[in-house]
């Protein structure tokens, strides 16, 4: 009886240890042709990347739905697709760290993060390679950033994140010549799960960096039909022959990979073998601060609503959070939808 009671007792602890560390979900939003990465881990979050400005009313309502705070929000580098709804996760929630790879740049999406980080007293920070930081119960390391780069793609902050037995690399856009100084430099990388480099584009993810990482499990941020042809069929190829399961956004909408300090599975948005959704379905009832989006060539601003906003090309979109600074910006009300 002593013998069972000990062996009751001993299976109490290990269901009670288990289930403490298991929490961190790591959510691959479905942005289209952009990334937008969060981690939560023992109830602290982190934002990597904000997915382009056209889709920041969907960041800013996600990251509201399942967070109120960041603690890190990281802009791996500044192109648009990747930092253009980063302005929304500042409107979202307060933000206790901003992590970017260069302090200016010349874009109206950096600027419009720099000046709602200031505004809510977010820390900037450039960090550097080696740097760690604890996210709960995950240790986070900055494998590679480059503020010199003589690419934007290159400049990239590149991350590990470690749970009890379990890791992740987050590539973000990094291309061959970074995974090249990731390996010299001798950071431990062998993941479970890589967050594939560039969209999976054919300038990244060379045989060589895939081995030494040798993921079981491949996430690829892309838009459905995008122009770049991404993912690339190489890099399919060469996941393949490491036997790496793959998961796209693409093809599957946003990607969750759970962590209980032992081993990762996944969920994903759309009906696949994999099973269920992670994400509630957008009814657009979520209460929401509202945004305006302005044309550069017109010099009109609109309601992110407004139909003249898909019309509009990417790059002539610039993102507002409030109709006084798009006026104060020198922008005039759009008479279609009358901001």
């Amino acid at each position: 009886m002593k013998r069972l009671c000990q062996i009751l007792c001993f299976c109490l602890l290990l269901l009670i240890t288990c289930s403490a560390c298991a929490d961190m979900d790591v959510y691959f939003l479905n942005v289209g042709q952009g990334d937008a990465t969060v981690v939560i881990c023992d109830g602290e979050a982190m934002v990597v990347d904000g997915g382009p400005a056209a889709k920041s009313s969907f960041v800013y309502r996600w990251v509201r739905e399942h967070t109120d705070f960041v603690r890190y929000l990281v802009a791996t580098h500044p192109h648009e697709d990747h930092i253009g709804g980063i302005a929304a996760v500042l409107n979202a929630v307060p933000v206790d760290l901003l992590l970017t790879p260069v302090e200016k740049y010349a874009s109206p999406s950096f600027d419009a993060m720099i000046r709602y980080a200031d505004r809510q007293g977010t820390v900037v920070m450039v960090p550097e390679e080696g740097d760690v930081f604890a996210l709960g119960g995950a240790e986070v390391t900055v494998v590679h950033c480059w503020p010199e780069a003589w690419t934007v793609n290159d400049m990239c902050i590149c991350l590990r994140i470690s749970y009890g037995d379990t890791s992740l690399l987050l590539m973000a856009d990094a291309e061959y010549i970074s995974e090249y100084m990731i390996l010299d430099a001798g950071f431990e990388i062998r993941s479970q799960v890589l967050k594939v480099g560039h969209h999976g584009s054919s300038t990244s993810s060379t045989m060589t960096f895939l081995r030494e990482v040798h993921p079981e499990a491949a996430v690829i941020s892309c838009g459905a039909g995008n122009t770049y042809g991404h993912p690339d069929s190489m890099v399919l190829e060469y996941l393949e022959k490491l036997d790496t399961k793959v998961y796209r956004t693409d093809t599957m909408g946003t990607v969750c990979a759970h962590s209980n300090g032992s081993w990762f599975w996944f969920e994903t948005e759309k009906d696949t073998d994999t099973g269920r959704s992670v994400m509630p379905v957008d009814d657009g009832k979520t209460e929401e601060k509202p945004y305006y989006v302005g044309n550069r060539n017109t010099k009109k601003f609109h309601k992110s609503s407004c139909p003249s906003v898909t019309e509009m090309k990417e790059k002539n979109k610039v993102v507002f959070a409030s109709r006084d600074e798009a006026v104060d910006s020198g922008y005039a009300p759009c008479g279609r939808c009358r901001p």
